[in-house]
């Protein structure tokens, strides 16, 4: 009998644990800010019936930032409208705008243990940003 009842005891208690990065479903709706920073947000609530290739489309914002390898007069302005899709643990991304991007390009990415957070490899060019960028859902 105790044997049976510690199995069921174990059980319990591993069915009650935090639910694991598998579990997470990726991001698509709400608003989504850069973690370090506050200055860049990705935004999911766009209209379904727009899409790109038959994908969503998500609007990213970022606040303009000087780069003096660009211009030491101009600030450098990365806001952007991506065609999106997720694939065997990529975001893979189509930025709208710019014609250098012809492609998907894929972005791996990982979950935070809430689900709260997602971190991805950094796909535009805020030097002050770490390769990897979390985001974290605010709306």
């Amino acid at each position: 009998m105790r044997p049976l009842l510690l199995i069921l005891l174990v059980a319990s208690l591993l069915t009650a644990c935090d639910k694991d990065d598998d579990s997470c479903k990726p991001p698509t709706s709400g608003v989504w800010v850069e973690k370090s920073q506050r200055l860049d947000t990705l935004d999911f609530n766009t209209p379904s019936d727009f899409k790109i290739h038959d994908n969503p489309i998500v609007e990213f914002n970022a606040r303009p930032f000087m780069d003096p390898a660009v211009s030491t007069q101009y600030p450098r302005i990365y806001s952007t409208i991506y065609g999106y899709y997720y694939e065997n643990g990529n975001l893979y991304l189509h930025n709208m705008v710019s014609a250098l991007y012809r492609n998907y390009i894929p972005y791996p990415y990982k979950w935070g243990h809430d689900c709260k957070t997602i971190t991805i490899k950094r796909f535009y060019d805020r030097k002050s940003l770490p390769e990897e960028i979390t985001f974290v859902r605010i709306q």
